[in-house]
């Protein structure tokens, strides 16, 4: 090979190695913004498997808790029921006590009738007159 091609080519593979070196400092920031890269996504997914991990426990939660006022509702219900058989039963048992009474409108009382004694005669002497 003669002298000039050879100074061709070393100039040739001198400016291809100068290439090269100057493209070093893009490959070492891109090494770093892959390694960036890699961090963020290894943080991202802790951060997902955490978001996912607390929507599982919030859906047991949850279940939990509709469990819990189904229950609530079932009781209730039952508490409703037996409050209504219990304001049926007084409402009987009052209708039956009053059935009894005997109400007098328009008879004026007097000292005399301060006991149940007296309430009585007087009552009777009225309906003697009156019917």
């Amino acid at each position: 090979m003669n002298e000039e091609t050879y100074d061709e080519r070393l100039n040739e593979i001198n400016m291809k190695l100068n290439k090269l070196l100057s493209l070093s400092p893009l490959v070492e920031d891109l090494n770093v913004q892959f390694a960036s890269l890699k961090e963020e996504n290894t943080q991202l997914r802790k951060s997902l498997q955490w978001a996912t991990d607390e929507a599982k426990d919030l859906r047991k939660i949850q279940k939990e808790t509709k469990t819990e006022l189904d229950n609530m509702k079932a009781k209730l219900l039952t508490v409703d029921q037996q409050l209504q058989k219990q304001t049926t039963r007084n409402i009987k048992i009052e209708v039956q006590s009053r059935r009894s009474n005997v109400k007098f409108f328009n008879v004026k009382e007097t000292e005399a009738t301060n006991n149940s004694y007296e309430t009585e005669k007087v009552l009777k002497q009225l309906l003697i007159k009156r019917l």
